[in-house]
Formats: C-alpha cells, structure tokens, sequence
C-alpha cells in the first residue's frame, strides 16, 4: 500500500519535529523567562508585577480608609483583608526567590 501525498507530507514534518525535540527528561528552558543581571544570576520579570499588585492593594486599603459610606467594622475588616493580601503576597514571592 503506497502512502499518499497528504500522508508523506506529515510524515515528513513529523520526522522534522521529531529530529528537533529532544528525547525526554525536563523540556528546554523558555528564552525570555528571566533576563537581566549578570549571566550566572539572572533577573526576575514578575517581581514588577508583584510590585505593582502589592501597590495596588496598599492604594485600595488607603482608599476604604477614607470610604465613609460602610461601617467602620467593614471597612476596617476590608482594610486589613487588603493589607493582608499584599504583605503575603510579597513573602510568597520572597520565599519562591529563596527557593532553588
């Protein structure tokens, strides 16, 4: 039985891919993941977007402080829930950098 045209042409591309990807284990490395610093120590990409949301917690705990339409009991209970979230969302990041 003689394969057709379709069926040669993925049978090429399949070797293709196959002969490209290495053989089990970890698969490669990302390029682009981390970057910056020096080659031994690379930086970190999403330590500015915990920076950012950790910022951006603080601003809305500053804001319910000055919000006068909820009881004092909610907006102290909303403060401390976003103040919270932000301090441990920098020790999570923290202790993933610590990490190996």
């Amino acid at each position: 039985m003689d394969p057709t045209s379709p069926e040669k042409e993925i049978n090429r591309i399949e070797r293709e891919l196959d002969a490209t990807n290495p053989p089990g284990g970890h698969p490669p490395a990302k390029p682009g993941k981390r970057s910056g610093g020096p080659p031994g120590k690379p930086g970190s990409n999403s330590l500015d977007a915990v920076l950012v949301t950790a910022l951006l917690l603080f601003v809305v705990s500053a804001a319910l402080v000055l919000a006068g339409r909820i009881s004092p009991k909610e907006r102290m209970q909303l403060t401390a829930g976003s103040i919270g979230a932000a301090v441990g969302l920098l020790t999570g990041y923290g202790i993933g950098r610590l990490r190996p």
